[in-house]
């Protein structure tokens, strides 16, 4: 379908086999409230593709004719986010839902701050009769065509001006525009696409995987801030090792690790990459917490053993020289990703307790497991003898532990007459 065409393809949902129960509470309130008060509303993007493909949606996005500001007026625990295409964060119950205007040429003259900024008012037939050419420029402004699928739960109908249902049952993946020229309006686009690919299990056309290689080093002139949230969607959302591995297929993996491509292709890196990711994807099916810190404390731990090894200084402790390497690591990283401070922290304190698990102290053993980063430090250690690591057997040690707090360790420790903590790093073993 081309851009050119005048009219949708229409669907009910319930012909597409969409469960109405797999839409959150929330966001049917929001897409009623809208209603009530003559605004077109709909569920958009990825949210009406999963419903389509029976998975069940992680966010709900809604568009609408409404401007920011009428948003605003009828959601009182909401805020107005953006300066250039202002979006509306809108609170229900504690949880976030993205509402934003549709974007067409009209529509952004009504809401600019010279428009009128009218209200619009419409029941549904007068919609199709006066609002389709903007329902119409705001679909083929989106990424792809499968997201660009328009869904009005409170009629049961599917709006669809991009052949995005029939790109679904091809599992086809189809860039709208130019894929050379989408990439360079928002290089946050080859994310996107890989994202999907990953979640999905579609295959990247040649002709789109052609521009991700030609365009992929633009991701390095986004915000830093945005790409650390760009990458969290890539990895913590229950496909992070599908997207690894399309990842890889791109040498994408620099865009964000600051490290020596090799290192990062390294037999045992890419072990201890599918470890993690093949365990974080495990805890999000199982509806556990994943924790940013833990993902970026493992993925640039290849990348400390590097800066340790630099450090070369015999008289320095192990802790010293962990502080003096991170230093110097997070400063490398931060020109690639803006790791929050809090998350920071919680790393180098990741580090540090992996450390001391390295090197048991019975006399802080009780304390050690009562410590704040010692399931992370754990688990950490339990992944590093998986990938191969000779840690002599102190994963199983440490989880035998945890079942006998209270009772003296001391001669159990000294029975496993362990190695130096120094030793323990490896700082070798991810070359």
């Amino acid at each position: 379908m081309t851009n050119n065409a005048t009219q949708p393809k229409l669907f009910k949902g319930s012909d597409l086999n969409v469960n109405p129960s797999q839409i959150c509470n929330q966001a049917l309130s929001i897409v009623r409230r809208l209603s009530t008060k003559k605004f077109a509303a709909y569920l958009v993007g990825g949210a009406v593709r999963d419903l389509i493909l029976k998975i069940e949606p992680k966010d709900f996005d809604i568009v609408t004719d409404a401007t920011p500001t009428q948003i605003k007026k009828i959601f009182l625990s909401s805020k107005i986010i953006g300066r250039r295409f202002q979006i509306v964060h809108v609170q229900q119950d504690k949880k976030i839902f993205e509402v934003s205007t549709f974007q067409s040429k009209e529509m952004i003259e009504e809401t600019s701050p010279v428009g009128n900024s009218k209200k619009i008012v419409q029941n549904t037939e007068r919609f199709f009769d006066g609002r389709l050419s903007i329902i119409k420029e705001d679909a083929f402004r989106r990424d792809l065509s499968i997201n660009a699928l328009y869904y009005d739960p409170l009629e049961d109908k599917i709006i669809d001006f991009t052949d995005g249902v029939a790109d679904l049952n091809k599992k086809h993946l189809r860039i709208l525009g130019s894929p050379g020229n989408r990439f360079r309006e928002d290089p946050v686009r080859i994310l996107r696409v890989i994202r999907v690919s990953a979640k999905l299990g579609f295959t990247i056309p040649p002709k789109i995987e052609k521009q991700i290689k030609k365009n992929l080093n633009l991701l390095k002139d986004v915000s830093k801030a945005r790409l650390f949230d760009e990458i969290l969607k890539t990895f913590l959302l229950g496909y992070g090792l599908n997207a690894l591995k399309v990842m890889k297929e791109f040498n994408g993996l620099n865009i964000f690790i600051y490290d020596n491509p090799s290192r990062i292709r390294s037999k045992n890196t890419a072990k201890l990459y599918d470890i993690l990711l093949a365990s974080t994807d495990l805890r999000v099916r199982q509806k556990k917490y994943v924790s940013p810190h833990f993902l970026f404390a493992v993925l640039l731990w290849p990348s400390l053993m590097k800066e340790i090894s630099k450090v070369n200084n015999k008289k320095f402790t192990v802790r010293k020289t962990l502080e003096i390497a991170s230093r110097k690591l997070f400063d490398k990283e931060s020109l690639l990703v803006s790791i929050p401070k809090r998350y920071v922290f919680k790393i180098l304190d990741m580090w540090r307790m992996h450390v001391q698990l390295l090197m048991p102290n019975p006399k802080k053993v009780d304390v050690i497991l009562k410590h704040r980063s010692f399931r992370s430090a754990y688990d950490f250690i339990l992944i590093r003898e998986a990938v191969g690591e000779d840690l002599q057997n102190l994963g199983v040690w440490w989880t035998e532990i945890q079942n006998y707090v209270g009772i003296d360790h001391e001669n159990s420790i000294h029975k496993k007459n362990l190695k130096k903590a120094s030793y323990l790093l490896n700082t070798e073993f991810y070359n």
